[in-house]
């Protein structure tokens, strides 16, 4: 393969990545706010949690972020068979949906994958069909936040990673990856310990004020 080639297709999987982080950032730290750190005439989610209460989509996505505090223990079979099938969901263009997912379950290769993850937890490999369709990445995305939702609405942490992807690169084979699919990133599934952990709660917001502009 070209180095070209071979460049494109890991700076593909970076803006997958990001996107994915995108799609989770209004409610990343919904869950670690502090009070105060919403100006008052603000319309974010976050303002007044009254004004979102019957509303399940928008309560969870408030509430969300991305844990590093994993503890031990399993993820049933029935949660993650919940988590694949919301990522199947995701929307993609024309309907390819490129995606595959390898779930990891040996606890010596999770551990050698992610320093962050705990006896039983999962780790999902999210790859993208090498089909020279760039929406791939971004069907990838789709369905990554998609997971990381279902998991946090199941009382389960889960947190998008880059760090195990050059080992799963060099084991691919082992873990059953199809050979023209091209593994982005994978997500961290496990019980958390209660509340958000340090760092995730000192990582304010920006405000919608810094972020929006309308078009009349």
């Amino acid at each position: 393969m070209k180095s070209e080639d071979v460049f494109l297709k890991r700076y593909r999987r970076t803006i997958c990545a990001a996107l994915a982080l995108l799609i989770l950032a209004a409610g990343c730290a919904g869950a670690a706010a502090q009070p105060g750190t919403v100006s008052p005439g603000e319309a974010a989610l976050l303002a007044d949690p009254a004004e979102l209460a019957g509303n399940s989509t928008l309560e969870l996505i408030a509430a969300a972020y991305s844990p590093r505090n994993f503890a031990e223990g399993e993820v049933a079979q029935e949660d993650l068979d919940r988590i694949l099938q919301s990522g199947a969901q995701a929307p993609s263009a024309k309907n390819l949906q490129p995606w595959h997912f390898t779930v990891i379950r040996n606890r010596e290769t999770v551990a050698a994958l992610s320093s962050q993850s705990q006896p039983g937890n999962v780790l999902i490999v999210l790859s993208g069909a090498d089909n020279n369709v760039w929406t791939t990445p971004t069907d990838c995305g789709l369905a990554a936040g998609n997971m990381v939702l279902a998991a946090q609405s199941l009382g389960l942490g889960a947190r998008i990673l880059a760090e195990p992807i050059n080992g799963v690169d060099k084991i691919r084979d082992k873990l059953g990856i199809p050979g023209d699919y091209i593994a982005h990133f994978a997500i961290l599934v496990g019980p958390v310990e209660s509340g958000p952990d340090a760092t995730t709660s000192a990582s304010p917001r920006k405000s919608l004020a810094e972020l929006v502009n309308y078009v009349e």
